[in-house]
């Protein structure tokens, strides 16, 4: 079987985003590093499984530097790398899943586990994107994946209520997605 590296967004002082629709206590506001290390220690037992290994950037909510997280590919040497995140905005309009890559070798991991997560959540599709095309920046967490195939996966807007009550409500379902795909995306690419 493969071997992947998961990476929830985020940890320790660096929560993410952090969505507070004015809580009265300081501690209850929904913090995306919770979301993202719930949903990604879930992808990791359901790919344990299925008989791949899987290791996490950190299972407890932890610091974790882009450094750290790339020494940790370079060791393990996976055949895939995933970044999970929840996405917010501004306006708190915005709504959906999305996923970056960085190159062609990243695009088809992406898509995998972009277009099975809209679907079958019946979120808002905003499709797959080069990071640098969209962001007009390059995604350190993707370069520091170097030639392994890796996406970043925005699992919907945390501030968005649709989103975020979706969220809150069925993240194990989220999990299966995820963890569905890449073992699809496995054995896909195996077939190659």
């Amino acid at each position: 079987m493969a071997k992947f590296v998961g990476d929830p967004g985020h940890g320790g002082d660096k929560p993410g985003a952090v969505f507070d629709p004015d809580v009265a206590v300081k501690g209850d506001e929904i913090e995306e590093e919770d979301i993202n290390l719930e949903v990604m220690l879930m992808v990791a037992n359901l790919m344990r499984e299925k008989g791949h290994d899987f290791l996490l950037t950190r299972e407890r909510d932890i610091d974790i530097s882009l450094a750290q997280r790339k020494a940790m590919i370079s060791r393990f040497r996976p055949d895939a790398f995933i970044s999970v995140h929840c996405n917010a905005s501004v306006s708190h309009n915005s709504h959906g899943v999305e996923a970056f890559y960085r190159d062609d070798l990243d695009y088809p991991l992406a898509l995998a586990v972009q277009k099975p997560l809209a679907q079958m959540t019946g979120m808002k599709d905003r499709g797959v994107f080069q990071d640098i095309n969209q962001l007009k920046k390059r995604l350190t967490v993707l370069d520091d994946s170097e030639n392994t195939p890796a996406t970043l996966l925005e699992i919907g807007f945390i501030d968005n209520p649709k989103d975020q009550e979706y969220l809150l409500h069925n993240l194990q379902t989220v999990a299966e997605i995820i963890a569905n795909s890449l073992d699809a995306w496995e054995r896909e690419r195996g077939k190659a």
